[in-house]
């Protein structure tokens, strides 16, 4: 789930969150733990206005992954993350 508001014309804030399941071919991230975890994150972004529908993207994400306490060790792994990048809307005919 992800919500903006609009500082400026060119300035647009954003948040986000989201939950799922993540399955890996090992047992991750040690052997007594399972390969099933579940993830949830939450980011925020400035996005800038590049030009008509572009814009470029400046956020951190936080993430975790844990096995819920299915297995017998559960050393959940919290990461936190920076990124950039650029969105622009692609037009589909209708």
């Amino acid at each position: 789930i992800d919500l903006s508001a609009d500082i400026t014309r060119r300035i647009r804030l954003q948040v986000g969150t989201g939950a799922g399941i993540a399955i890996f071919s090992q047992h991750v991230p040690v052997a007594a733990s399972r390969n099933r975890a579940f993830t949830a994150e939450m980011d925020a972004a400035v996005m800038i206005r590049a030009a008509r529908d572009r814009w470029v993207q400046f956020g951190m994400r936080m993430k975790h992954i844990s096995n819920g306490l299915t297995a017998w060790e559960n050393p959940g792994v919290d990461n936190r993350l920076l990124f950039a990048g650029m969105s622009w809307r692609v037009s589909a005919p209708r």
